[in-house]
């Protein structure tokens, strides 16, 4: 884009139901690498594959919270947490979900959003001082929620070349899913003029 373009006028409301829309349409594409895994079993698969949307949902609850000043105005996190789950809704609707299934998808993802919100502040905060602490961390959780392990298990775990090899790959399938998504986010940002 160039220096002098005008910038497309957008409200948060709307920023936020474009980005969901785009990591609704995208999950399918990623899905597809964990589908053509090896190593996984059908029941890993599927259980990873049900839950990795509503994750990459939460992690753009994040993104909007570490951003938190759009325009003029900075925005609490109870006010995100509104604009994000009538964003989800919406977003859902317009890649052809019916209404009623479209409210309980995006209850489920503020349900996923609630409990990671809580995990983080469980953790020490030494740990996790920053940023790119905070996704480590969150990617970390899903992954091992997924294998249902803690972090003490996986420790005991990773004796097990197999597991070994599973986490890895979930980890690298999640992680390459945030970066998209957190570039496509940063990338939206620069594209947009935010207005109340």
């Amino acid at each position: 884009m160039s220096l002098f373009s005008k910038k497309t006028k957008i409200t948060i409301h709307a920023f936020t139901r474009l980005l969901a829309q785009c990591i609704i349409k995208a999950n399918p594409i990623n899905c597809q690498l964990i589908e053509k895994s090896e190593s996984l079993s059908s029941k890993e698969k599927k259980k990873i594959i049900s839950e990795l949307l509503y994750f990459r949902l939460v992690l753009l609850y994040f993104m909007l919270l570490f951003e938190r000043r759009f325009g003029r105005k900075d925005y609490y996190e109870s006010e995100l947490m509104d604009i994000l789950s009538l964003g989800l809704c919406l977003a859902f609707e317009d890649n052809g979900t019916s209404k009623k299934n479209a409210q309980e998808r995006a209850e489920i993802s503020m349900d996923r959003v609630q409990y990671y919100r809580e995990l983080l502040e469980s953790i020490d905060k030494d740990v996790v001082k920053g940023e790119e602490d905070v996704y480590f961390e969150l990617v970390k959780r899903f992954v091992n929620d997924m294998f249902g392990v803690n972090e003490v298990e996986l420790v005991e775990r990773f004796n097990d070349k197999r597991f070994a090899t599973k986490h890895h790959e979930v980890l690298h399938f999640v992680s390459q899913a945030y970066h998209l998504d957190d570039n496509n986010f940063k990338n939206n940002l620069k594209e947009f003029k935010f207005i109340e």
